[in-house]
């Protein structure tokens, strides 16, 4: 259905509809000493003041690239009272985008990476991150040794080792491009190990890497455990080569076993086999009911097949192409594409694509940030649900089984979506959001 896709649409950001927020500087007033504590991943603030005025006092902090901020409080006023206060102050990752968060299977997320906007720009970050839906709390997990600082990396959770696998990812600043909606400057195909229970990362990545048996760099790929085989299934990316920044769009499906650390290239030797397009930012998810990976959208420039849903079988390393549905969902990129812990059936939500504007004698197609959200099944095929209060683009997400519910995270504000009563609700956002 982007047959048509103009070139403005091609050279469409995320950043666009995302600026960067100005931090407030830091300001103490009334107060003669300041403590900065951490206790359990949460900032404490100790304010002692002796001052002869009631004064408020709001504090902003920098810590490891996040910025904390507390709300105003009052010193006592008398010249013979000394009040100390301790300030429980919410520990909140930099804004961000292309970031990429995994259900660690224990109510908690981590979140690795992710980008900043600066200008028509981003910076990449390197930050370990754990949100516990439970208490609704961000605490930082950074150890000795991480991956470099990076962005559209691949990242899910291997659940017979326990371990979670990030692969690749951009690792440079971003810069503008032609054909395509973003460079993601320095990729690499590293592949790093990380042990939720001691906190460490492992670079698994040979001195030299084959690419007959490992894959070449790239950004914005997807990785999907599949039960059946105990592997991670990855499939397509992007990469910029070359002076005029040409983008070179993947359409290759690799399984990865971390236990060896072996890449298996599952690919179809046929040409005519049945395939998506080389693509990145797409949706792909397992999906119980129909137990196979299903895939959806993404940006391939092509504009013949992004809004099919694919379904690939681990056991035959095929793939099949189930169509657009009667009245299913238009094209799209950056969206979240998961399961209902509950039901099981996939959730489609948000992401950018075609807007249609109704006017005088017909409408106008544009393309910006989406409110949609989808669910499919085998028996059902796409349905639509009720749309969201605003668009949501990027946005990443889990299913998570300890609430039953999907955690959404766009990069300022953690979300609960609880699909059988079609319920969001905000769990923990960033207080200067509110204009504080």
């Amino acid at each position: 259905m982007t047959d048509d896709r103009l070139l403005g649409e091609i050279l469409q950001s995320p950043l666009d509809d995302m600026p960067p927020r100005p931090h407030k500087r830091a300001v103490v007033v009334g107060a003669s000493f300041l403590a900065v504590l951490v206790v359990g991943g949460v900032l404490l603030l100790l304010l002692s003041g002796d001052d002869t005025e009631e004064t408020a006092v709001a504090t902003t902090v920098v810590v490891d690239g996040s910025v904390i901020t507390s709300a105003p409080q009052s010193t006592v006023a008398g010249t013979e009272t000394t009040v100390t206060t301790a300030v429980a102050v919410q520990v909140f990752p930099e804004p961000s985008v292309f970031h990429e968060i995994v259900a660690l299977g224990d109510g908690k997320v981590l979140m690795f990476g992710g980008a900043v906007p600066l200008g028509d720009t981003t910076i990449p970050l390197e930050g370990t991150w754990v949100f516990d839906a439970a208490v609704g709390e961000w605490s930082v997990s950074n150890s000795d040794v991480s991956p470099s600082p990076r962005s559209g990396h691949a990242m899910a959770l291997h659940p017979p080792t326990g371990k979670v696998v990030l692969f690749g990812g951009g690792a440079a600043e971003f810069r503008p491009c032609p054909r395509t909606r973003f460079c993601p400057g320095v990729e690499d195909n590293q592949v790093w190990h990380y042990d939720p229970g001691t906190n460490t990362w492992e670079d698994m990545t040979p001195p030299v890497p084959d690419e007959e048996s490992w894959p070449v760099v790239r950004f914005g790929t997807r990785f999907v455990f599949e039960p059946i085989g105990g592997r991670l299934i990855m499939f397509g990316g992007v990469g910029v080569f070359g002076e005029g920044l040409t983008p070179t769009f993947y359409e290759d499906t690799w399984a990865y076993d971390p236990v060896t650390n072996e890449w298996e290239n599952l690919t179809s030797a046929d040409e005519e086999a049945p395939r998506p397009l080389g693509r990145t930012t797409y949706g792909m998810v397992w999906s119980e009911e129909a137990q196979r990976i299903m895939l959806f959208a993404g940006d391939s420039l092509a504009g013949t097949d992004d809004d099919h849903l694919w379904a690939f079988d681990p056991e035959t390393a095929v793939w099949e192409d189930r169509g657009v549905g009667e009245l299913g969902p238009y094209d799209r990129w950056y969206h979240l594409l998961t399961t209902d812990p509950q039901s099981g059936r996939l959730v489609l939500i948000g992401g950018s694509g075609s807007i249609l504007t109704p006017i005088q004698g017909g409408s106008i197609r544009e393309v910006g940030p989406l409110d949609e959200v989808w669910t499919w099944s085998e028996a059902e095929g796409w349905l639509a649900q009720n749309r969201m209060e605003g668009p949501m683009s990027p946005v990443s997400g889990v299913a998570d089984a300890g609430t039953l519910a999907i955690i959404v995270y766009d990069g300022h504000e953690v979300m609960s979506y609880d699909v059988a009563v079609d319920q969001w609700t905000s769990i923990a956002h960033r207080e200067e959001d509110d204009g504080g």
